[in-house]
């Protein structure tokens, strides 16, 4: 059967087989269903190398890493940086792909100087809404950069869906809000590796045990945690949850009384084998969170916000159960029972029918 593209190129944030996360695990999905259809493809992302192409010395990382923080303060989101890296910008032209994907919208710029056939815009996260999730969580100047960028991120995201073949994005909410814009996305779920959908089974003495499992170099994740310590803690305990928390740079955190710190987790199902639930208490970030449908992946059910669930299909959040990120009251909440991996509603979240979506979307629209 001759090959549906001839060559393909794909354009990641970063190395996507560097290190694993919902981020990487997308577009190494991604890249696989293109392999599938394409006689060639190529995968480019940023080195870590300055855009004069020479590798920065400590004195230099260290000032790019305090304005990158300040930054942050102002403008959370990415800026376009990474489109206007002359050196990427070559390796793009150069390849001449009948089809690129790009993967995250801060490298537009790249996927416009490959100048393809097709295009394909993927949104691992609707980067406008996450940047009006900032604004109302900043106060002063910082709220009104921040709600400008949101703004300047909504047009950027119009553009760059404006000539595409296929846009597509990994959450629920995040779909339907560029449908209300007159964008014709589609949802396509971050996937797992249909090997990770596995039951734990619980392990312990029946002490009931509430875990956050994160990685906690992603500010989200460590405002999750400041949220978790503020407004979930004392209902848990009060209820006769025992708290743990788990995953990178937990071992950093400040650790309160009534919570135990296991530290990097090295197999994730010690974790789950050690939990009766797992917490979800986010209300920064992307709109599908990738650990929701990892806990559900070992039978582990999940208590979140309703943002943790937002980026998820109303079928699915039945699975868990959603609580308010203040005045919470764990006391009235039923019992939680371990989730049967084989549910209809996490089928969409395994590797093979993300592929197996990816292809038909693919043929469909490149042969229509």
């Amino acid at each position: 059967m001759p090959s549906l593209i001839g060559k393909a190129l794909v354009i990641s944030l970063d190395d996507p087989y560097a290190s694993r996360h919902g981020g990487t695990l997308r577009t190494r999905g991604i890249v696989s269903a293109i392999e599938s259809v394409a006689e060639l493809t190529h995968c480019v992302y940023p080195d870590g190398m300055s855009q004069s192409g020479h590798k920065q010395n400590e004195y230099r990382k260290a000032v790019v890493s305090a304005l990158r923080r300040l930054k942050k303060i102002y403008l959370p989101m990415p800026t376009q940086a990474a489109g206007r890296d002359m050196k990427l910008r070559q390796r793009c032209r150069s390849e001449a792909p009948d089809l690129t994907a790009v993967c995250v919208l801060s490298q537009m710029g790249l996927a416009h100087a490959s100048d393809p056939r097709y295009l394909w815009v993927d949104f691992m996260d609707l980067w406008s809404d996450f940047a009006k999730r900032e604004a109302s969580d900043r106060h002063g100047i910082a709220r009104a950069t921040s709600k400008l960028q949101s703004r300047w991120l909504e047009k950027l995201e119009g553009d760059a869906c404006e000539h595409a073949l296929l846009v597509t994005c990994a959450g629920w909410s995040d779909c339907a809000v560029l449908r209300k814009r007159g964008i014709d996305a589609i949802w396509l779920p971050n996937p797992l590796p249909d090997q990770e959908f596995r039951s734990v089974a619980r392990q312990g003495d029946g002490t009931r045990v509430a875990g956050f499992l994160a990685n906690f170099r992603y500010w989200p994740n460590r405002d999750a945690y400041r949220h978790l310590v503020e407004n979930w803690l004392s209902p848990l305990l009060d209820a006769g949850w025992t708290v743990v928390v788990a995953g990178h740079e937990s071992e950093n955190l400040d650790i309160p009384v009534g919570v135990e710190c296991l530290g990097p987790v090295g197999d994730v199902d010690e974790f789950y084998a050690k939990v009766d639930v797992t917490l979800a208490p986010v209300h920064l970030g992307g709109g599908a969170k990738v650990k929701v449908i990892e806990s559900f992946s070992r039978g582990v059910p999940v208590i979140g916000t309703p943002f943790a669930f937002a980026g998820f299909p109303p079928e699915l959040r039945s699975l868990g159960h959603i609580v308010p990120l203040a005045k919470s009251d764990f006391s009235t909440m039923p019992n939680l029972e371990r989730v049967d991996i084989q549910a209809v509603e996490l089928s969409p979240f395994r590797q093979s029918n993300f592929e197996k979506q990816l292809l038909g979307l693919l043929k469909k629209r490149i042969t229509s």
